[in-house]
This record gives structure tokens, C-alpha cells and sequence, in this order.
């Protein structure tokens, strides 16, 4: 059967109706899952799980390293390095003109006695004099007792007598002579020059230094300040004349003082530097040479039966200081005052009682 134009238009209005009832049902389910959705916030997401808390296990107890404060005496020291140097030179040479240069007997390094032999000219031709002149004298006293023997006038018993003094008088001159060949030590000492250039025979010229000595009664302590020092900064202002001081010596002690400081020495004219101190050493009983060192304790300041703490188990706030002490095991700090000062130990003044248990770093 044949459909007219007019039933399939109706046929299609009624799809189209259909099309449009089920469009709006499916977008009102999707509204009504939405909405629920919205509600509940859980429908995709899995049930939350609840996780026991761990149980808690009590801290151990700190366990801290101690030492217990004490009194005790303190001494504040400065302790410095110095070394001998000869403050009194003594040059030695002949006094007397037309001699030859004999023997040298001692080197540098040597330590003599006083009036102990050096040097001496040759004595070869003063000795032949000597000799010729006793001849002399000799010959011209035969001469005087033949006079007296063929009763001479008294003219020439006066001559003959002159004679012979004359004689005697130019011997004399030549054992004074003889006298002068050995130059020995006017003091005691070590010789810190000896002229080795000199060959025997050479000329000497009078005055020239054979052997130059340092008297030991002048030796001192010498020691160069520094200005970039701190220590040395303290020890200029705390070191004033006689001032003193311990001195270790070849593992000997000595009494010593201070005899010059950098003011003084800033009036000393031959000086290479002023800003030495110089020590006296009392009663040093073996040689010292220049340039050999002693180590010199300046003892600053003592205190006694005070609170004293390492300088280990101080720290360091700003510019003052505190300790870590236990107190009922807890760890407290405490702030101290200090007083006297050394490279190993502090006085507490304020802060720190006898007995305190303080904790080491």
C-alpha cells in the first residue's frame, strides 16, 4: 500500500518526539547521579583506614662526662726564650813597636784565665841583645875594678862607673822589651777572635787586636720584644728595672734580674735595637757563650685557695664566658666572672661553687 506525503511527515514528527522524551530523561539521570554524587563525596573513593598510634618508649637518661670544681693556687707566668750576648769586649794586642810576630796560643772559642798567655813576638833578637848587653856590662865592671886596682883618677873611676850603668840601663830596657813579646788575658773570659792571619815574622803594629775576649762577669740575657706579640706587649709593661725573674741554664737555676728595658735602651747610644730587655744573671757558675739560649720565667701574679676551671670547659658568649654544669641530671649554663688569667686556667670569681659537677665539652 502506497503511503501519501502526509503520513510520512507525521511518521517523522513522532521520531522526532520520541528522540527528544529519551534525550531528556538521560540528562535527568545524569542531573540525579550528580547530585547524589555532590552529597555523598565518597562514592569513587576507598574507606579512609585508621592507622593505631606506635607506642611511646621513654627516653634514656643523658649520661654526661664530669669534673668536680675545686679550689687550688694559680700563678700567672711569662716565659720567654733569651739568649747571652757579651756586653764588655776586651781587645788584646802588642804595645810595643819593631817586633815580628812569634806564636798565637789560643783560638775562638777558648776559655782562659786571667793573666793566662795569647800571643807573643818573636823573641829571637831582644835575646841576643840581652845576652850582648850582659857582656857589655860584664866587660865594662872588669874595666872599673882594673881602674880601682892601678888607683885610676877619679875622673876615670866616674867614666868606668857610668859606664856600666849605662849598660845596665839599656839591659833593663831590653827585658822590659822582652816583657812586652807576650800579651796575655787582662781577664777572664772566652776568646771570640783570634788573628790567625798573622804568620811568624810579620810586622806588628802596636795596638792592633791580636785576640779579642768577652769578660764573663758581663754577659747578659738578651730578648727582642715584638710588637705583633701580645705577650710580649704584657711583658714590656709588667718588666721594670730589677724586676725578677727565674733562669733555666743547661738545666741549672738562676736568680736573674731585669737591668735594662726598652726605655733605657732608647738612651743607649751603641745599641742596634731598643726594644730589648736585658737580664743580669746572678751567680752563673759556667760559661756562657754569646748566642747560647736560656729560658726565663717571669712570674706576673699568684693567687691562692681560689676557684680555679680549665680553659677547656669555658665557652665563649659575646665578650663574657659561661659552663655547662648538671644540676638533678639536667644540663644548666651558668655565666663567670673571671679574674686572674693563664694560657691553661681561669679564676672564677662569680658562677661556680666548690663541689659543682662541670661538663666537659
Amino acid at each position: 500500500m502506497k503511503r501519501n506525503k502526509t503520513d510520512i511527515n507525521t511518521e517523522k514528527k513522532q521520531r522526532y518526539c520520541i528522540a527528544g522524551i529519551v534525550s531528556r530523561i538521560a540528562a535527568l539521570i545524569t542531573a540525579l547521579l550528580l547530585i547524589n554524587i555532590s552529597l555523598t563525596g565518597c562514592l569513587f573513593y576507598p574507606k579512609e583506614l585508621v592507622v593505631p598510634a606506635p607506642s611511646l618508649i621513654a627516653p634514656e637518661k643523658a649520661e654526661f662526662i664530669t669534673v668536680t670544681a675545686k679550689k687550688g693556687n694559680l700563678t700567672k707566668q711569662i716565659i720567654i726564650t733569651a739568649y747571652f750576648l757579651a756586653t764588655e769586649k776586651v781587645d788584646v794586642g802588642f804595645k810595643a813597636t819593631g817586633m815580628t810576630f812569634g806564636n798565637l796560643y789560643v783560638k775562638p772559642g777558648d776559655y782562659v784565665e786571667k793573666g793566662q798567655l795569647l800571643a807573643s813576638a818573636d823573641k829571637t833578637k831582644i835575646l841576643d841583645n840581652i845576652e850582648s848587653k850582659k857582656l857589655d856590662i860584664r866587660e865594662a865592671l872588669i874595666d872599673l875594678a882594673r881602674l880601682h886596682a892601678r888607683n885610676g883618677t877619679q875622673y876615670q873611676l866616674e867614666s868606668a862607673e857610668l859606664t856600666v850603668r849605662q849598660r845596665e840601663l839599656q839591659l833593663e830596657s831590653y827585658e822590659l822589651q822582652l816583657e812586652k813579646t807576650d800579651i796575655t788575658a787582662p781577664v777572664a773570659g772566652r776568646v771570640i777572635y783570634a788573628n790567625s792571619a798573622l804568620k811568624r815574622g810579620d810586622s806588628i803594629t802596636v795596638n792592633r787586636t791580636i785576640v779579642r775576649l768577652i769578660d764573663e762577669s758581663s754577659v747578659k740575657l738578651e730578648y727582642n720584644l715584638s710588637v705583633a706579640s701580645e705577650k710580649d706587649r704584657n711583658l714590656e709593661t709588667f718588666a721594670r728595672m730589677g724586676t725578677p725573674a727565674k733562669v733555666i741554664f743547661n738545666s741549672r737555676e738562676y736568680d736573674a734580674e731585669v737591668v735594662m728595658t726598652p726605655y733605657q735602651a732608647s738612651k743607649t747610644a751603641d745599641l742596634t735595637s731598643s726594644n730589648v730587655i736585658w737580664l743580669d744573671v746572678k751567680g752563673l757558675d759556667q760559661p756562657a757563650l754569646p748566642g747560647s739560649y736560656a729560658k726565663v720565667i717571669f712570674t706576673v701574679d699568684t693567687r691562692e685557695n681560689v676557684m680555679i676551671v680549665g680553659r677547656d670547659l669555658l665557652q665563649k658568649f659575646g665578650s663574657g664566658y659561661y659552663v655547662r654544669v648538671l644540676e638533678d641530671g639536667y644540663k644548666v649554663e651558668r655565666t663567670v666572672k673571671l679574674g686572674l688569667e693563664t694560657e691553661t686556667y681561669a679564676e672564677v670569681l662569680q658562677g661556680i661553687e666548690e663541689g659543682d659537677k662541670i661538663i666537659l665539652k
